[in-house]
Formats: C-alpha cells, structure tokens, sequence
C-alpha cells in the first residue's frame, strides 16, 4: 500500500505502526479508512482498520482453513499452517501441504483498529459525502454531516 499523503508531508503512514502481536510489521492490506466524530479538543479522530481475513483461506472445493502464523519468522507467510475452520488438529503447511502439529507460539492475524487525531487544517479539504450521511430525524443531511 501507499502512505496516505498532504503535500508535502505524510499525512497518516500506516506502514509506520506496526504492532508487536504482528511481528512488529504492518497488516498487508487496510480495509477502512473514516473520519469520525470531532473531539473536545477541536481535532477529529481519523479510525484505520483491517480484518483478518488472511487468517482464513478455503479449497478448490470451499473447505474453509484458519491460517495460523509464526510472526517470529522471516517469512511468517511460508512457515504458515492450516488447520480445519475452528480446529486444531488435521492441519497440514501451507507450503507444500505436509501433515503437522500446530505449533503452540502460531496464532490467527488479529483485526487491528488504529485511531489518529487530525487537526482541522488537516481536514480543510475534505467534503462529507452528503450520500453517505442521513439524518433520520428530518433534519438536512448538511446540518448532521458538517460542510458539503
């Protein structure tokens, strides 16, 4: 992925926060990206998510797998193991699919959530997509998103 970027300066660099429970790297892939609400203190959370989804895989057949991972590795994709959905026995690697144990130290990708706060200059030139933001109380989508 790309950082998200404000010329001249990274805005939000996603591959800069890493997580210890992710082998200190970066998820391959964010799945959402929101401006939430406005804080006290003026600034607006900005909410970077992504799901696990590498953590399950299926067959040409639709057999589903959780994909376990040794985040030690230097390659925690090729040491990976896959194990019948919900067990942990009858898993086989990934990498050539012999029969093994699961090890005890693999564990699933977590979901991560990543929060930010930017300032409202940051935010100058955003526009709420007006689609996107309904008011169910009958007030104008404009007064409950903010700008247009």
């Amino acid at each position: 992925f790309v950082p998200v970027s404000k010329d001249p300066a990274i805005f939000i660099n996603l591959a800069a926060n890493t997580l210890p429970e992710l082998g200190n790297k970066s998820p391959e892939k964010w799945e959402g990206l929101t401006i939430g609400p406005r804080l006290a203190d003026g600034t607006h959370m900005i909410l970077a998510g992504t799901d696990n989804d590498y953590s399950v895989t299926q067959n040409a057949g639709g057999t589903q797998f959780d994909v376990y991972f040794d985040f030690a590795a230097a390659d925690p994709y090729l040491a990976s193991v896959q194990c019948p959905l919900g067990a942990t026995t009858g898993c086989f690697l990934t990498s050539g699919g012999a029969p093994t144990t699961l090890p005890a130290s693999f564990r699933l990708v977590p979901g991560v959530l990543h929060a930010y706060k930017a300032s409202a200059a940051d935010l100058a030139t955003y526009r709420t997509p007006l689609g996107r933001c309904l008011a169910s109380d009958g007030r104008r989508a404009s007064d409950v998103c903010g700008r247009r």
